[in-house]
């Protein structure tokens, strides 16, 4: 018997099936075109404890950005901006021209890292 769930009736772990199946149909769809498809990320560690990276995909010859985070006492070092240097550079090395990256500042503008990848 079918059965549909919305908002609080759905589970993490069926929304992380979700998200899961999504990223293989993609991945699968990237390969059979000779691309190559995977996760990426880079960490930056401090005394042994992570303070900040950057985590994403890449697909279809594009870096899609999913996270991208530093610890409160880090920020304005520039660990943000060199997380993403690092990931754009891997995601180059795969074939990638191009990137997505969603934020949830407002005012985006003022992000020096917000920029296309060449």
């Amino acid at each position: 018997m079918m059965e549909w769930l919305t908002g609080a009736q759905i589970a993490d772990d069926q929304i992380q099936v979700i998200g899961a199946g999504v990223l293989h149909h993609g991945r699968a769809l990237s390969e059979a075109k000779g691309g190559l498809a995977g996760s990426i990320a880079c960490v930056v560690m401090e005394n042994g404890l992570v303070i900040g990276g950057a985590t994403g995909r890449t697909e279809f010859q594009r870096l899609f950005v999913s996270y991208l985070w530093v610890d409160v006492q880090s920020r304005g070092e520039g660990l943000g901006a060199e997380a993403l240097h690092r990931i754009e550079t891997l995601a180059v090395e795969r074939g990638c021209v191009d990137a997505l990256i969603e934020t949830l500042d407002a005012d985006a503008e003022r992000c020096t890292i917000v920029k296309r990848m060449t």
